[in-house]
Protein backbone atom coordinates (compact mmCIF):
# COMPACT_ATOMS: atom_id res chain seq x y z
CA UNK A 1 0.00 0.00 0.00
CA UNK A 2 3.13 2.42 0.49
CA UNK A 3 4.16 2.20 -2.78
CA UNK A 4 0.32 3.62 -3.82
CA UNK A 5 1.08 6.79 -1.99
CA UNK A 6 3.95 7.70 -4.33
CA UNK A 7 1.66 6.71 -7.65
CA UNK A 8 -1.45 8.71 -5.64
CA UNK A 9 -0.26 12.02 -4.75
CA UNK A 10 0.92 13.31 -8.46
CA UNK A 11 1.09 17.09 -7.23
CA UNK A 12 4.08 16.16 -5.29
CA UNK A 13 5.91 16.75 -7.92
CA UNK A 14 4.50 19.98 -9.03
CA UNK A 15 5.55 21.27 -5.21
CA UNK A 16 9.34 20.16 -5.32
CA UNK A 17 9.58 21.44 -8.80
CA UNK A 18 12.96 23.44 -9.46
CA UNK A 19 10.93 26.68 -8.57
CA UNK A 20 10.32 25.84 -5.25
CA UNK A 21 13.40 22.51 -4.49
CA UNK A 22 16.69 23.95 -3.84
CA UNK A 23 18.49 21.00 -6.15
CA UNK A 24 21.18 19.12 -4.42
CA UNK A 25 19.59 20.87 -0.77
CA UNK A 26 20.61 18.95 2.50
CA UNK A 27 18.07 19.30 5.00
CA UNK A 28 19.89 21.16 7.97
CA UNK A 29 20.41 18.17 10.82
CA UNK A 30 20.08 21.30 13.02
CA UNK A 31 16.09 21.85 12.04
CA UNK A 32 15.50 18.44 12.76
CA UNK A 33 12.53 19.22 14.64
CA UNK A 34 11.27 21.85 12.79
CA UNK A 35 11.40 20.00 9.78
CA UNK A 36 9.31 17.18 11.69
CA UNK A 37 6.74 19.33 12.71
CA UNK A 38 6.02 20.97 9.38
CA UNK A 39 6.10 17.47 7.90
CA UNK A 40 3.84 16.51 10.79
CA UNK A 41 1.30 19.32 9.27
CA UNK A 42 1.88 17.80 5.58
CA UNK A 43 1.35 14.39 6.62
CA UNK A 44 -1.85 15.15 9.08
CA UNK A 45 -3.19 17.75 6.76
CA UNK A 46 -5.90 18.02 4.20
CA UNK A 47 -4.11 17.61 1.46
CA UNK A 48 -2.77 14.08 2.79
CA UNK A 49 -6.41 13.27 4.37
CA UNK A 50 -8.11 14.10 0.62
CA UNK A 51 -5.79 11.46 -0.60
CA UNK A 52 -6.06 8.43 1.45
CA UNK A 53 -9.98 9.36 1.66
CA UNK A 54 -9.86 9.14 -2.38
CA UNK A 55 -7.55 5.90 -2.78
CA UNK A 56 -9.80 4.26 -0.23
CA UNK A 57 -12.97 5.18 -2.38
CA UNK A 58 -15.07 2.23 -3.56
CA UNK A 59 -13.87 3.93 -7.60
CA UNK A 60 -10.69 3.35 -6.20
CA UNK A 61 -10.59 0.18 -5.02
CA UNK A 62 -12.44 -0.94 -7.99
CA UNK A 63 -9.76 0.33 -10.32
CA UNK A 64 -6.69 -0.90 -8.18
CA UNK A 65 -8.68 -4.39 -8.54
CA UNK A 66 -8.87 -4.14 -12.13
CA UNK A 67 -6.04 -4.13 -12.47
CA UNK A 68 -4.95 -7.22 -10.64
CA UNK A 69 -7.80 -9.01 -11.66
CA UNK A 70 -10.02 -7.95 -14.68
CA UNK A 71 -13.25 -8.61 -14.53
CA UNK A 72 -12.60 -11.33 -11.50
CA UNK A 73 -14.67 -10.09 -9.29
CA UNK A 74 -18.44 -9.86 -8.38
CA UNK A 75 -20.63 -6.74 -7.53
CA UNK A 76 -20.85 -8.83 -4.22
CA UNK A 77 -16.79 -9.89 -4.22
CA UNK A 78 -16.18 -6.19 -5.13
CA UNK A 79 -18.09 -4.58 -1.73
CA UNK A 80 -16.76 -7.20 0.59
CA UNK A 81 -12.86 -6.51 -0.48
CA UNK A 82 -13.53 -2.96 -0.53
CA UNK A 83 -14.38 -3.36 3.20
CA UNK A 84 -11.23 -5.70 3.78
CA UNK A 85 -9.33 -3.31 2.11
CA UNK A 86 -10.69 -0.37 4.06
CA UNK A 87 -10.27 -1.96 7.26
CA UNK A 88 -6.66 -3.27 6.64
CA UNK A 89 -5.80 0.31 5.38
CA UNK A 90 -7.53 1.76 8.62
CA UNK A 91 -5.67 0.04 10.71
CA UNK A 92 -2.13 0.32 9.32
CA UNK A 93 -2.69 4.34 8.62
CA UNK A 94 -1.09 5.17 12.26
CA UNK A 95 1.89 3.21 11.89
CA UNK A 96 2.10 4.71 8.20
CA UNK A 97 1.46 8.13 8.89
CA UNK A 98 4.44 7.64 11.72
CA UNK A 99 6.68 6.47 9.03
CA UNK A 100 5.68 9.22 6.59
CA UNK A 101 6.26 12.27 9.03
CA UNK A 102 9.54 10.72 9.93
CA UNK A 103 10.89 10.14 5.89
CA UNK A 104 9.81 14.02 5.37
CA UNK A 105 11.24 15.40 7.98
CA UNK A 106 14.65 13.43 7.16
CA UNK A 107 14.38 13.79 3.26
CA UNK A 108 12.92 17.21 2.62
CA UNK A 109 14.11 20.71 3.97
CA UNK A 110 12.14 22.58 5.99
CA UNK A 111 11.55 25.27 3.18
CA UNK A 112 10.17 22.36 0.41
CA UNK A 113 7.61 21.30 3.49
CA UNK A 114 6.52 24.54 3.97
CA UNK A 115 5.94 24.95 0.54
CA UNK A 116 3.83 21.73 0.15
CA UNK A 117 1.67 22.67 3.12
CA UNK A 118 1.42 26.32 1.49
CA UNK A 119 0.55 24.90 -1.70
CA UNK A 120 -2.39 22.37 -0.63
CA UNK A 121 -3.85 25.66 0.82
CA UNK A 122 -3.96 27.38 -2.45
CA UNK A 123 -6.88 27.10 -5.11
CA UNK A 124 -4.70 24.56 -7.54
CA UNK A 125 -3.44 22.77 -4.73
CA UNK A 126 -7.03 21.69 -3.46
CA UNK A 127 -7.96 21.19 -7.08
CA UNK A 128 -5.65 18.43 -7.57
CA UNK A 129 -6.39 17.02 -4.68
CA UNK A 130 -9.86 17.23 -6.08
CA UNK A 131 -9.19 15.60 -8.88
CA UNK A 132 -7.14 12.90 -7.78
CA UNK A 133 -9.57 10.03 -7.63
CA UNK A 134 -11.14 11.11 -10.89
CA UNK A 135 -7.28 10.77 -12.34
CA UNK A 136 -6.99 7.11 -10.66
CA UNK A 137 -9.89 5.97 -12.15
CA UNK A 138 -9.09 6.99 -15.09
CA UNK A 139 -5.78 5.68 -15.07
CA UNK A 140 -5.77 2.18 -13.20
CA UNK A 141 -8.25 0.88 -15.78
CA UNK A 142 -6.28 1.81 -18.93
CA UNK A 143 -2.87 0.58 -17.32
CA UNK A 144 -4.26 -3.27 -16.03
CA UNK A 145 -3.40 -4.61 -19.99
CA UNK A 146 -0.04 -2.63 -19.88
CA UNK A 147 0.59 -4.16 -16.20
CA UNK A 148 -0.74 -7.63 -17.28
CA UNK A 149 1.79 -8.03 -20.13
CA UNK A 150 4.77 -6.25 -17.77
CA UNK A 151 3.44 -9.19 -15.16
CA UNK A 152 3.55 -11.81 -17.74
CA UNK A 153 7.33 -11.09 -19.41
CA UNK A 154 8.54 -10.82 -15.74
CA UNK A 155 7.33 -13.91 -14.73
CA UNK A 156 8.83 -15.45 -18.10
CA UNK A 157 11.78 -13.79 -17.55
CA UNK A 158 11.98 -15.05 -14.26
CA UNK A 159 11.36 -18.48 -15.26
CA UNK A 160 13.83 -18.38 -17.74
CA UNK A 161 16.42 -17.45 -15.35
CA UNK A 162 15.34 -20.31 -12.93
CA UNK A 163 15.65 -22.53 -15.42
CA UNK A 164 19.30 -21.82 -15.87
CA UNK A 165 20.60 -22.24 -12.32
Amino acid sequence: MLHRLAQLAPAAALVFSAALAQPGAVPDPAKLGERREAATVYVNGPAMKEMFDQMMSEEAIAAQLSMVAPGAFQQGQLDAMTGVLREEFNAILPEMRAIMIETAAETFTLAELEAANAFYLTPAGRGMMAKTKDFQVKTFPALAPVMQKLQQRIVARAEELMAQE
